[in-house]
């Protein structure tokens, strides 16, 4: 349920969901059928086996990447909930270590991470008072909204109760997770791109 909503994971939900043809730069590497000459240079130039390989075959050999609703994957899905937070803070991670330097940021990567940082802010927002709470209170009392209204909806397709409270728990569990992966992956570019201490010069 959390794979197929644009709640739960956005525009990657193309990868879970039977839609129409289109070409794609943002696909996990494990489950795609490849020509082996282009895959093949790409490994030869070092490049990893991984979420990015689309979008770089695209853009240095020209040729398309298509995902198509005619070919289907069957996978066992991630265990809800340690187990996929764990994948989904990992994928935040990498996205956040990549922001302005191999791909512009996207607006399902930028709304987690804002998202996670309101929240966090919330004890000093309190605390202050004034229009910035008021606004604080209307952002979380939206994005409540939102996650109940989506439990709704999956209460309503499917009929049961317990999977619509897990599909909300989880969207939100969800957002948190990659969210922070985003923005602990934003730190670790900064750290990475911070110039080192010189070492003061001999007397």
């Amino acid at each position: 349920v959390l794979s197929e909503s644009r709640l739960g994971v956005g525009g990657a939900r193309i990868r879970h969901h039977v839609g129409r043809l289109r070409e794609v730069g943002d696909f996990p590497a494990a489950n795609i059928f490849i020509r082996a000459d282009a895959l093949r240079r790409e490994l030869e130039r070092g490049h990893p086996l991984d979420d990015d390989l689309c979008r770089v075959i695209r853009r240095r050999q020209g040729l398309s990447v298509l995902c198509s609703p005619d070919v289907v994957v069957t996978t066992h899905p991630t265990p809800l909930f340690a187990p996929y937070m764990r994948m989904l803070h990992r994928l935040g991670r990498d996205r956040g270590r990549r922001f302005g330097a191999q791909r512009p940021p996207r607006m399902r990567h930028i709304l987690p991470a804002a998202l996670v940082a309101t929240l966090a802010a919330g004890p000093w927002v309190i605390a202050r008072g004034g229009p910035v709470r008021t606004a604080w209170t209307a952002v979380v009392a939206g994005y409540s909204c939102v996650i109940a209204a989506f439990g709704a909806v999956v209460l309503l397709l499917h009929r049961r109760p317990r999977l619509a409270a897990l599909a909300a728990a989880g969207a939100a569990a969800s957002h948190a997770a990659f969210g922070s992966g985003v923005i602990r992956g934003l730190f670790d570019r900064l750290e990475t791109r911070r110039p080192r201490g010189s070492s003061p010069d001999p007397a």
